[in-house]
């Protein structure tokens, strides 16, 4: 299942509706239309607050009290149930969260700062990514059905920014610092490869997985400045040429097609950008890039195939009913 997650800026909402129907005048038996519920994560400013929200075809279900800062930034649907990752502050720490059907789980005990970035299901298993922090760096976690996994064990901070799951295999993007920059990452059921040589800086952000391609989208340091960056089967590939920040946060593979999107840096603002191998049209203002790591925040962003860098954080989960047709 591919994973749609967030961009963050100010607030608001937005959904998209779907409808498949079958054209009429023919003495065919017409087939019932297979209605395509569109379901939409994040979070929304109310005054001083801010609310997790769940917007499926367009009506809002609130996860949160307010009470707290917070982010979605991972949403899943399977047959009933509607799953969002995401992350909560108790007013010290930050909490790794997922909330299932609108029932919040902490998956972090709050003495540490912690988050969660993405989620993904496989039959009855609920899989979310994230970190947390011990009491000198951040460990990159998998979090199977509540119980923790570390996929990281140096010295370094690292993060798992996303996760893919194929069959049997578990595929999570990510990054390790080496003592001098961040690798980017996959780690296939737990054994990690490194995307790049450690010689420059480098995350990787998003990652699709379609029979044997496995595809990464991240950024890696360039000349003079950050390029997005897509790794097919650990293939590097440019997306752009380091004249402007760039960097490439969502990827989703179709037929032998990968397309990527991201945003870019033009000179006076960020620009949100989608493209298939490389090619990266215009797009509206985007939000300043967000922190913590230390730019990057607990509201990790990333899109697969579909983008709204428009007010707020935003996710993006088509499931169909009728002949079910998930993403």
């Amino acid at each position: 299942m591919k994973q749609i997650r967030p961009f963050q800026s100010a607030a608001g909402a937005v959904f998209i509706s779907l409808l498949l129907a079958c054209s009429g005048g023919s003495s065919t038996p017409e087939v019932p239309a297979a209605v395509i519920d569109v379901y939409v994560g994040g979070v929304e400013r109310d005054g001083t607050k801010y609310f997790a929200r769940i917007w499926k075809n367009g009506v809002a279900t609130t996860l949160t009290d307010g009470s707290h800062f917070v982010s979605v930034s991972g949403l899943a649907v399977t047959g009933s149930d509607v799953i969002a990752a995401g992350t909560e502050s108790n007013g010290d720490y930050t909490i790794a969260k997922v909330w299932k059907n609108g029932a919040a789980t902490s998956l972090t005990n709050g003495t540490h700062y912690a988050g969660a970035f993405d989620v993904a299901t496989s039959g009855t298993d609920t899989y979310v990514v994230g970190y947390e922090w011990d009491a000198t760096k951040a460990i990159a976690k998998v979090w199977k059905n509540g119980v923790a996994t570390s996929l990281s064990t140096g010295p370094g901070s690292a993060y798992a920014y996303a996760i893919a799951i194929s069959g049997a295999d578990v595929y999570i993007a990510g990054s390790e610092d080496n003592g001098n920059h961040y690798v980017a990452k996959i780690w296939k059921n737990g054994v990690a490869t490194s995307l790049t040589d450690g010689t420059k800086e480098a995350e990787a952000y998003a990652i699709a997985v379609s029979g044997n391609d496995v595809v990464a989208a991240g950024f890696q340091d360039g000349s003079p400045r950050r390029v997005a960056m897509v790794w097919r089967n650990g293939l590097a590939t440019a997306l752009t040429d380091g004249a402007f920040e760039a960097y490439a946060n969502g990827v989703a593979i179709s037929g032998g097609d990968v397309y990527a999107g991201g945003f870019q840096y033009n000179g006076t603002r960020m620009s949100p950008r989608s493209g298939e191998t490389g090619r990266l049209p215009p797009g509206p203002q985007a939000p300043p890039v967000p922190a913590s790591r230390p730019w990057l925040s607990p509201i990790v962003m990333s899109m697969h195939a579909v983008t709204w860098m428009a007010p707020e954080t935003f996710l993006l989960r088509l499931s169909g009913r009728t002949g079910r047709a998930q993403r």
